[in-house]
């Protein structure tokens, strides 16, 4: 995963590669919990909509560098592959008719970003948004006369610039029709009628939206207090993990219930705390 941004509150610019297992080191005030609130922003955009998200980050003059002011756009974009494999059906077109009438297209990768530009007195509105689809695909009705090559790409990108999308796809010839890809009222904005506070990720009514809005909508942001997992634990707690920590008892009780949930946090311990001799049971 690749991770982007600009005029985010400390950040004048950060560039980064991600890993699926990521250490941040820093003095304080370098920047670490303002790196944290980037996903943060990103999921509260996905479940709660821009305007609450800036909302919660304390309005548009904390969530925007304030070294820089308004002169400058807040941009977020990140580079990265969907959480599971997906694959959906659809007709792909070429030249005009139907080329395989029954498809299925792989989500390889994608990319996603936008820019936020400020006004005066909290003003703000989305100036950017660009999203590009890389997708494998493999023709599945065996009677077609036509085949599709297995190394085919197809890359569909969907920019607006000034409030209105403009779709394009690579190669040209072979194309996915929108109303399989973007929901209806983004299709509508292409046409003419822009909306400027809403984001692609806000509203996931496509299949395919779904699983770009589930991505951002599953990240999980914890900052533990290791009082409050001293605290005797009620058993009618949540089993997710609260973002204090508080029910840390119930869902480690859930994890080492399970065989494999035992060894996996077993060999975690033992990787992190190699000089300690871990003992995991579920009785």
């Amino acid at each position: 995963m690749r991770l982007e941004a600009s005029n985010f509150k400390s950040f004048e610019k950060l560039d980064v590669n991600l890993n699926p297992f990521n250490v941040i080191i820093g003095a304080n005030a370098s920047g670490k919990s303002n790196f944290v609130s980037i996903f943060k922003f990103l999921k509260d955009i996905a479940e709660s909509g821009l305007d609450n998200a800036i909302s919660m980050q304390g309005g548009a003059e904390y969530v925007r560098n304030m070294n820089l002011g308004t002169g400058k756009d807040l941009t977020i974009r990140v580079h990265t592959a969907p959480p599971r494999a997906t694959g959906f059906p659809f007709t792909v077109f070429q030249n005009g008719g139907p080329h395989a009438p029954h498809a299925l297209a792989q989500i390889e990768d994608y990319s996603y970003g936008f820019s936020i530009g400020f006004g005066k007195k909290e003003e703000f509105k989305i100036t950017k948004e660009a999203l590009e689809i890389r997708f494998t695909i493999e023709e599945t009705d065996k009677g077609s006369a036509m085949t599709i090559p297995p190394e085919r790409r197809l890359i569909v990108t969907a920019t607006r610039e000034g409030g209105r999308f403009v779709f394009s796809y690579t190669p040209d010839d072979l194309q996915i029709p929108i109303s399989e890809i973007l929901p209806d009222y983004i299709y509508r904005e292409s046409q003419g009628r822009p909306f400027s506070k809403r984001l692609i990720i806000q509203t996931p009514y496509s299949f395919l939206l779904s699983i770009l809005s589930e991505s951002f909508r599953d990240i999980a942001i914890f900052d533990l207090d290791p009082r409050l997992s001293k605290r005797s634990t009620l058993i009618t707690g949540k089993t997710q993990l609260e973002p204090d920590g508080s029910n840390l008892a119930i869902a480690l009780k859930r994890i080492i219930e399970n065989k494999r949930g035992r060894e996996r946090i077993r060999s975690l311990a033992k990787e992190l705390l190699p000089f300690v001799d871990f003992l995991v049971s579920a009785g």
